[in-house]
């Protein structure tokens, strides 16, 4: 985790004493007796390059795993987010993610998240003249390591195969 070191000491000391105290005003506030305190965190691994949770803060949380939505639940999630955005291309994008993580969960390459789809298709909605430049856009919005060319070329053939292609860069 990225988190400074004052600030895991004040969640630290806030979960411990349940309560903690407001900067601004020195107040001190102590938690109801129902309170819960909720943390999300991407998992070690799948792409996710920050360090590890420490292991006092890992066992002070129950932990869940959230699946994935079904394929037809993350289109409709995307379509509220750019109905603008063909549904056909929706439905490509997910197969796509799809397509990631089943490779992810081999451990071949990076997981494709909900929330890099949702940035993709907000930036489609944007700006409707880049969805001739899908593969392009996708790439800047799920970055792979620069010196793995073959999980390029594997995005590369999932984007094909899905009927995506860039159009030809207009000439100056």
């Amino acid at each position: 985790d990225q988190m400074p070191g004052n600030i895991k000491a004040g969640l630290n000391d806030a979960l411990q004493e349940r309560e903690f105290t407001r900067r601004d005003t020195q107040e001190v506030v102590k938690f109801h007796p129902d309170a819960v305190v909720v943390a999300l965190s991407n998992p070690p691994g799948d792409g996710n390059v920050t360090q590890g949770t420490t292991i006092d803060a890992v066992n002070r949380f129950t932990h869940l795993t959230v699946p994935y939505l079904p394929a037809d639940q993350e289109v409709a999630l995307l379509q509220r987010i750019g109905p603008d955005v063909p549904n056909d291309t929706l439905k490509h994008l997910v197969n796509v993610a799809s397509e990631l993580r089943t490779a992810a969960s081999m451990g071949e390459m990076p997981a494709m998240s909900t929330r890099e789809l949702i940035m993709l298709v907000e930036h489609l909605q944007r700006f409707p003249q880049d969805r001739k430049r899908i593969p392009t856009i996708f790439k800047q919005v799920y970055l792979l390591p620069d010196t793995e060319l073959e999980l390029t070329e594997q995005l590369d053939k999932s984007l094909t195969d899905q009927g995506f292609q860039d159009a030809p860069m207009p000439d100056l």
